[in-house]
C-alpha cells in the first residue's frame, strides 16, 4: 500500500523549479509513494512530463473548489513548501492527517506538525528513533520546532475547534498512526533495512527536506538544471516562433552561435528592480547596430516595459534596425521561455525569474541589480551602481524610498555594452 503525498507550492515558478531537485530525491529514496502537486497554472507546464509527479491540481481563485479536488484524492501527508495565507487555508480545509511545513509565523506553528517525540505514537517513535542512523549532515534547527507549552496548548485547542467544524478531521489520529506504522514488519529477511517503519522514515525525511529548503532559500543560489522534458515539449512551438520571425537556426547547445539572437527581459517584480525602459531602448539600438543580431523581448506576461521600449526605438532607430527587434512578451510559457533562452547567445535582464532560468540553462548572462545585491558565487555578470543605501527595502515596493532611484538610473547602457562585447568576443 503506497503513501499518498500532496506537495503544496503556491510560490513563484523559481521556487517550484528549486523543488524539482527535492522531488527527484524524494522519489528516488521512496519509490513506493504517490506524489500530487498543487500549484499555479503557469507552473503546470514545468511538471507535465515529470515522471515523479502522478497528479497535478491547479490552484486558482476558487479555493473551495481546489479543496474539494484535494479531499477527493484521500491523501495521507501534506508538505507545504512556502508560507502564505493560501497555503494555510488549503492545509486547514484539506483534511489531510499529517501536515508538514515551514513553521515561521505563529499561525504556521498552529497548523503544521512539529516532528518531536511527542508528535509520534509512543510505541513506534522510541523504537524507530533508536535505530535511526545518525545524520551526517547538520540540519539547521527551525525556531518554530522548539516546544512552547502555551503555543502547544493553543494548538491543541485550535485542533479541537477544527474537529467540530470539520468532523472528518477527528478521525485523523487513527490515520496518523496507520501512516506511521506503514511498512513495519515487511521485508524481514529479504534485505537490509527494507520496509521497517517506512511511514515514520518518510515523515522524517520530508521534514529534513523542508528545513534544508528553508535554509537554502535564505541564501541566493542558482536554480538547478531543468529536465530535458521541459524543453522537449515546447521545442516545436519555439522553432515555429523563430521561423515566423525570420530567425532560422538550429538549437544552440553550448557556446556562442553567430546567428543566435540575444534575449532581453526588461520586466521584473517589483517595479523597483526594473532598469528604465529608455536605457533598454538605447542598449538594444546599439546591439542591433554594432553586432547585427536579432533581439527578442521576452516575458510570460504582457509587459508595459516592452511596449515603451518599442515606442522609444521608433523615435530614433531606422526601420531596418527595428525589424530586428521582436516582442514576444505574453506570448510564451515558462517552458518556451526556457527553450528560447537555451537557443540564444546571451541573456540580458533585471534581477528576476528569467535571469534565474538563464543560470539554470548555463547561458552567458548580464544581470542588472538595483535595490538587491548580486550573488558573488553566481555565474552571471552583474552590473550595478554602488550606493550607501543599497540594499534597501524598496525591493518589495514599486517606488524608491528616497525617491531618486539612482541605483537603477545610474547604470549606463555603455557599461552593459562593454560586458556584452567581452562575452561575444570570447
Amino acid at each position: 500500500m503506497s503513501i499518498h503525498i500532496l506537495l503544496l507550492q503556491t510560490g513563484s515558478p523559481e521556487k517550484a523549479i528549486r523543488m524539482m531537485a527535492r522531488v527527484s530525491e524524494l522519489k528516488k529514496r521512496f519509490p513506493h509513494i504517490s506524489l500530487t502537486l498543487a500549484a499555479r497554472s503557469d507552473i503546470e507546464a514545468l511538471f507535465q512530463s515529470n515522471p515523479h509527479i502522478d497528479h497535478f491540481v491547479v490552484i486558482h481563485k476558487n479555493i473551495f473548489q481546489v479543496v474539494r479536488k484535494i479531499r477527493r484524492l484521500k491523501l495521507d501527508i501534506l508538505c507545504s513548501w512556502n508560507s502564505s495565507w493560501k497555503n494555510l487555508l488549503l492545509t486547514v480545509l484539506s483534511g489531510i492527517p499529517w501536515c508538514l511545513g515551514t513553521r515561521k509565523s505563529f499561525l504556521d506553528i498552529l497548523v503544521y506538525e512539529s516532528l518531536s517525540l511527542d508528535s509520534l505514537p509512543q510505541e513506534t517513535s522510541s523504537k524507530s528513533l533508536a535505530k535511526a542512523p545518525p545524520s551526517k549532515k547538520k540540519i539547521p534547527q527551525n525556531k518554530g520546532s522548539q516546544v512552547n507549552p502555551s503555543k502547544e496548548r493553543l494548538r491543541g485547542q485550535s485542533k479541537s475547534l477544527l474537529d467540530h467544524i470539520l468532523p472528518e478531521s477527528s478521525g485523523n489520529q487513527s490515520r496518523k498512526a496507520r501512516i506511521i506504522s506503514q511498512g513495519e514488519g515487511e521485508g524481514k529477511g529479504k534485505g537490509k533495512g527494507k520496509g521497517k517503519g517506512k511511514g515514520e522514515e518518510l515523515l522524517r525525511f520530508l521534514d529534513s527536506l523542508l528545513r534544508q529548503e528553508n535554509s537554502s532559500s535564505k541564501q541566493k543560489q542558482g536554480l538547478p538544471k531543468l529536465p530535458d522534458s521541459v524543453q522537449k515539449q515546447s521545442k516545436e512551438r519555439v522553432s515555429f516562433l523563430l521561423s515566423s520571425l525570420g530567425i532560422h537556426l538550429e538549437r544552440v547547445s553550448s557556446g556562442i552561435d553567430g546567428i543566435a539572437p540575444i534575449v532581453v527581459c526588461p520586466a521584473s517584480a517589483p517595479l523597483s528592480k526594473c532598469w528604465p525602459s529608455w536605457h533598454f531602448a538605447i542598449l538594444i539600438g546599439k546591439i542591433v547596430t554594432y553586432f547585427k543580431k536579432d533581439v527578442i523581448l521576452l516575458s510570460t506576461h504582457r509587459e508595459k516595459a516592452a511596449e515603451q521600449i518599442i515606442r522609444f526605438m521608433e523615435l530614433f532607430q531606422p526601420l531596418s534596425s527595428r525589424k530586428r527587434v521582436h516582442d514576444l512578451t505574453g506570448k510564451v510559457s515558462i517552458g518556451e521561455m526556457y527553450d528560447l533562452i537555451c537557443r540564444s547567445s546571451v541573456f540580458i535582464g533585471n534581477d528576476s525569474f528569467p535571469a534565474a532560468l538563464a543560470q539554470a540553462a548555463n547561458k552567458p548572462s548580464i544581470v542588472l541589480f538595483g535595490p538587491t545585491l548580486p550573488d558573488p558565487n553566481a555565474s552571471y555578470r552583474s552590473v550595478d551602481f554602488r550606493l550607501d543605501c543599497r540594499p534597501c527595502s524598496s525591493r518589495t515596493y514599486t517606488k524608491c524610498p528616497l525617491i531618486h532611484f539612482r541605483c537603477m538610473k545610474e547604470i549606463q547602457p555603455e557599461e552593459v555594452m562593454n560586458h556584452l562585447n567581452d562575452l561575444l568576443l570570447k
